[in-house]
């Protein structure tokens, strides 16, 4: 078990370092959120934001910040995501109580503006911005589970330049999901992986409330460069072993000899003889 961090008492199975259950996390949660630089949890939660709104995400980054200081605090993005066009998508959990919210969607709205004019282009070369804002409470008082607004100007019908989208998802108001976006905002906040819609969300919440999930998300930063320094050279081995396989098996050496001098079992020989399209005897 790992030593207790940031002061907190040693981690009981099944409890994160903070005493709290491992079954009562959701993905909202802000520790699973900052996570989210990992991997195996962020492309299923990604593609599965982004695609409620046309977007296939070709790039995205945890919590990056973005540039810009508003009221001494410096902005930071929960989770940032980008198409092929330059579309950027910015998700945004919030669960405590927010009364400033439409201050912040139109702080947040400016960062994602300010980053495409920082990069060097001109006025006319934004692209789209989307904010999502997911919170527990109904902070517009709208009465919607699901707040959807657009932003251009249109002269004549005409729009003229990048388009706002905000979305505010509010779980309080959510009775039953009839639609992506409401069946997205009932996964965020469902702790019980059996219940949720999305399947690879549903897998994302059983590996963050394992235990080795739980120790990914409370893994000091030393400990994640370590981790991912492993993972980094295991998968480069693993690389030049096959490679050395698919030499061997271009070069006509018996299957059995391969697996000998590779020392990895005559199936794992054809395997990769298969994902290569080397055709065997």
């Amino acid at each position: 078990m790992r030593e207790p961090i940031f002061g907190a008492p040693k981690r009981l199975p099944g409890h994160d370092p903070y005493g709290r259950l491992l079954k009562d996390y959701c993905l909202a949660d802000n520790k699973a959120i900052s996570c989210t630089g990992d991997e195996r949890t962020l492309r299923p939660f990604v593609e599965r934001v982004a695609s409620a709104f046309g977007i296939k995400a070709v790039s995205w980054n945890c919590q990056p910040e973005i540039g810009l200081t508003i009221n001494g605090k410096h902005v930071r993005l929960d989770l940032l995501i980008a198409d092929a066009e330059g579309r950027r998508l910015d998700v945004e959990s919030q669960k405590s109580d927010e009364s400033n919210l439409l201050d912040r969607l139109t702080y947040y709205t400016s960062s994602l503006i300010y980053d495409q004019l920082a990069s060097g282009k001109k006025y006319g070369d934004l692209k789209d911005v989307y904010l999502v804002f997911v919170c527990k409470g109904d902070h517009l008082g709208t009465g919607k589970a699901v707040d959807i607004m657009e932003m251009a100007h249109m002269p004549e019908g005409k729009i003229v330049g990048a388009k706002f989208h905000w979305a505010v998802l509010s779980r309080d108001r959510l009775s039953e999901p009839e639609n992506d976006l409401e069946w997205l905002l009932y996964d965020f906040f469902c702790n019980d992986a059996a219940k949720i819609h999305s399947p690879e969300m549903a897998e994302r919440l059983k590996y963050l409330q394992s235990e080795e999930g739980c120790n990914m998300m409370y893994e000091t930063r030393e400990e994640e460069i370590e981790r991912k320094t492993k993972e980094a050279e295991a998968k480069g081995i693993a690389e030049e072993k096959e490679a050395n396989v698919l030499g061997m098996l271009n070069e006509g050496f018996p299957i059995d000899a391969i697996a000998r001098v590779a020392k990895i079992g005559i199936d794992d020989v054809r395997a990769i003889a298969y994902r290569h399209g080397v055709k065997l005897p």
